[in-house]
Order: structure tokens, then C-alpha cells, then sequence
């Protein structure tokens, strides 16, 4: 298998991911699932990022997706934390 056929595949198979991610974000049932979803898009969406970025040989996309990784993580912290105090109280 050459470099190029396995970027191909990991491409695939992250783009496969999208669209279950996509619909647990749409159908729920309950909110938890809906930020399983959520987080599992920002995984995929980085994962294709840095595929492109390697595919182009473009260093900026690996930047874009180290800042995607770490807002993705932030955000889901800070739902949690946020649904958090919603439940308690």
C-alpha cells in the first residue's frame, strides 16, 4: 500500500464518520448524545484537516487543525460544565 492510497483511506473512513456524528447531533435523543456527536465532528473535521494539510504540503492547515483540537476540547468542557450547574440546581 503506498502513502498516497493509505491517505485516501484515512480520508474515507473520516468522512464516514461525519455522517453518523452528524445525525446523533440531529437526533438525540438526549442532550449527552448530542455532545458525543458534537465532539466526534471535531474529532473527524481534524482528522481531515490534517490529511489535506498533508496532501498539500500546506503547514498552515496543521495549525488550523491544532486550533480546531483545542476548541473542540474547550467547548466540550465548558457544555459539560455549563450542564453541569444546570442539572444540580
Amino acid at each position: 500500500m503506498t502513502f498516497s492510497s493509505f491517505i485516501d483511506v484515512a480520508a474515507l473512513a473520516a468522512l464516514l464518520c461525519l455522517g453518523p456524528a452528524f445525525a446523533r447531533i440531529c437526533r438525540g435523543p438526549q442532550l449527552e448524545d448530542r455532545l458525543l456527536g458534537l465532539q466526534a465532528l471535531g474529532s473527524a473535521g481534524t482528522a481531515l484537516l490534517l490529511l489535506l494539510a498533508q496532501v498539500q504540503r500546506a503547514p498552515v492547515l496543521f495549525d488550523v487543525a491544532l486550533a480546531m483540537a483545542l476548541l473542540s476540547a474547550v467547548t466540550l468542557l465548558t457544555l459539560v460544565r455549563v450542564l453541569g450547574d444546570h442539572s444540580e440546581g
